[in-house]
């Protein structure tokens, strides 16, 4: 690779190219290169590390046929977000989305669906909760691994039985999902270009850069945390364990107030901006929602093309609404689309 397999230079490339296998869904490909970069890094702290990721780690796992060791490393990325974040945290219900896909390659389904919601709760349901989790960011590309299995799950379901087959629930997710992925890539030049908007309202952009900051400030705690707990072991000399515990009660008490600090920010910038709230993180609609914005004799129509086929659901004014999960894929639109273009 042109560097030294323990550098930082390697690590960027492993990185890249787990990421560009994963995106192709060559799998046992993946499984090799991430054995390569991690037997590599065996012996350098640092670089190991640096290679490990257990929600990666997990979903490669399971993606080749070993869920229960799949499931083991994502239940300790769930203990240590647990320990770390706390139990509501949204990068701990995260782990539990990656958690609820791998149960969902494994076949334990209603499992699954509970590990499901408390990843929607956050990413769905929550002002912001698609920023904080940045699907397109770094870990969006195992994020988007694990909506992928979850959109598969409906569609087998669709196929086995029809409609009646998804539950009702999980139809009211499908249109969420719908709305969020069919528009992310819109959704996220509306937030690039959100400095525009600061910069002409100067009580938003304060509110704005407070919650940057605050941002930030939460993240770099439990950076510090997490680098201090790694310390914390049972070669730990005793003095130094104590000087760890009272810097990590020091550092929890102060994320807390941080945090506190931040939803209170989040709060009034939606109270005193709520149309610069809905532009830049709105809360995925429901069914309900679509409806009671309708007028009298329209519908609503959402179409999205995936890997398993073409999902439409669709709603009118008086609440009658259908799922459909067509058999073209979106690969199969993508060739139709060609010929048009042709003739």
């Amino acid at each position: 690779m042109g560097a030294e397999d323990t550098s930082h230079n390697a690590t960027i490339g492993y990185n890249l190219e787990i990421r560009a296998l994963v995106g192709l869904q060559r799998w046992a490909d993946a499984d090799t290169t991430y054995k390569q970069y991690r037997d590599a890094a065996r012996g350098d702290s640092v670089a190991l590390q640096r290679a490990s990721n257990a929600p990666l780690e997990s979903i490669v796992a399971a993606k080749n046929g070993r869920v229960d060791d799949a499931l083991r490393r994502i239940e300790g990325s769930i203990r240590s977000r647990t320990r770390l974040y706390g139990a509501s945290h949204y990068l701990t219900r995260e782990s539990r989305g990656i958690r609820g896909a791998v149960q969902l390659i494994g076949g334990a389904a209603d499992s699954a669906l509970r590990d499901y919601e408390e990843l929607f709760t956050v990413l769905l349901d929550t002002p912001s909760g698609w920023t904080d989790l940045s699907p397109t960011g770094v870990r969006g590309f195992y994020l988007d691994v694990v909506l992928d299995e979850y959109l598969g799950y409906v569609a087998a379901r669709y196929r086995a039985g029809g409609a009646s087959a998804v539950p009702t629930a999980v139809v009211n997710r499908v249109v969420q999902l719908l709305d969020r992925v069919g528009t992310g890539a819109a959704q996220q030049s509306i937030i690039d270009a959100s400095a525009r908007v600061r910069a002409v309202n100067p009580e938003l952009k304060a509110l704005l850069d407070k919650e940057q900051a605050l941002r930030g400030a939460v993240q770099m705690a439990f950076r510090e945390i997490s680098d201090l707990l790694a310390k914390d072991n049972s070669k730990t000399p005793s003095t130094e364990r104590e000087k760890i515990l009272i810097r990590i009660k020091e550092l929890r008490t102060a994320t807390d107030r941080a945090q506190q600090d931040l939803d209170e920010t989040r709060k009034t910038i939606s109270s005193r901006f709520p149309a610069y709230r809905d532009l830049v993180t709105p809360v995925s609609p429901k069914p309900d929602a679509v409806q009671a914005a309708l007028g009298n004799g329209e519908a609503f129509i959402s179409i999205l093309p995936t890997r398993h086929g073409t999902f439409v659901w669709a709603i009118n004014q008086n609440g009658q609404h259908a799922l459909h999960v067509s058999s073209w894929t979106e690969r199969d639109i993508a060739q139709r689309v060609q010929l048009l273009r042709k003739n």
